[in-house]
């Protein structure tokens, strides 16, 4: 095989499109503390949280992979995953240690963080690797009991903009879980639309996901609530002075949420094509929705 085609297949197993879910965390807690003039931030600093945040979002993907292969969650017929498995790209096992070095490298990076800010962030970072390791590390993983969601929603949303801000500036600004709480709700959308496209084949292998407990009609009402939320959560925010009006801006960003929820209003049990990629779209709503953010708390800095 090619090293080119190698390597986009290890790029593939990584599923880069769902990086988004822990880069714009990380920027929303370095504009919210650029924002702030009482903290002084480390910028030496921040390439090493980015860059540890998404080395553990890599380790999640790809133990994930492993273990719904191996659990028969993933299979030919099935749409979840990067794919790389269920068309034996890769062996089971090269997929394990990809993510498991990911992890290690991840930590170690975390480690120099720990040294300059102390034992906080470990503390901060265990909680992360706990959320990743244990999504699917065995038939009882979080994800197969449904409490994926919740492990998702606390690891991308409130732990990663606390851990970060914490991480750049030394200090704790509890207002950041409350700006983490909008995109925390677009991330834990990403992971239902896929669990709602994967309803029926779940329940195959007798494993138990929210959208399995809510039904499709639930499902959907769920994805309106997780999406259109967020929009709510932030006219909050600026309603209580915590955001400028500029957050506002996040609105530009409806239409791409509306076509979604169109989209997903049409799926039934026996034709979920028009949400095959949903988490895909929702993915690109979430990037949308946290860069307009991110644009909108420097704004108010600099206007």
């Amino acid at each position: 095989m090619a090293t080119s085609n190698r390597f986009k297949i290890w790029v593939r197993a990584t599923r880069p499109f769902s990086f988004t879910a822990s880069i714009i965390p990380v920027l929303i807690a370095t504009s919210f503390a650029f924002a702030n003039e009482s903290v002084e931030i480390n910028w030496a600093l921040f390439p090493v949280v980015l860059i540890a945040a998404v080395l553990f979002h890599i380790g999640a993907n790809m133990v994930s992979d492993y273990y719904d292969f191996k659990y028969g969650v993933d299979a030919e017929d099935t749409f979840g995953g990067s794919g790389v498995l269920v068309e034996k790209l890769l062996q089971p096992k090269q997929v394990l240690r990809g993510g498991l070095l990911a992890f290690l490298i991840g930590f170690l990076l975390g480690l120099i963080l720990v040294y300059v800010r102390g034992y906080q962030v470990l503390l901060m970072g265990l909680g992360g690797l706990f959320c990743g390791l244990f999504y699917t590390l065995s038939k009882k993983g979080l994800k197969y009991i449904a409490l994926g969601d919740l492990a998702v929603f606390v690891a991308f949303g409130p732990l990663l903009v606390i851990g970060s801000y914490f991480s750049l500036t030394g200090t704790y600004d509890w207002n950041t879980f409350l700006i983490s709480l909008p995109i925390g709700f677009l991330v834990v959308a990403i992971l239902h639309a896929n669990n709602t496209r994967d309803i029926f084949n779940d329940s195959r292998v007798k494993i138990k996901t929210l959208p399995m407990i809510l039904g499709l009609k639930g499902s959907k009402i769920g994805y309106y609530f997780l999406i259109f939320g967020a929009y709510v959560l932030t006219v909050v925010l600026v309603s209580i002075g915590l955001l400028s009006p500029i957050a506002l801006i996040v609105f530009l960003s409806v239409p791409v949420a509306l076509k979604n929820a169109k989209e997903f209003s049409q799926a039934k049990m026996d034709n979920i094509q028009p949400i095959v990629i949903m988490d895909v779209k929702t993915a690109q709503l979430h990037m949308q929705f946290g860069l307009l953010l991110v644009i909108a708390i420097l704004l108010s800095k600099i206007l």
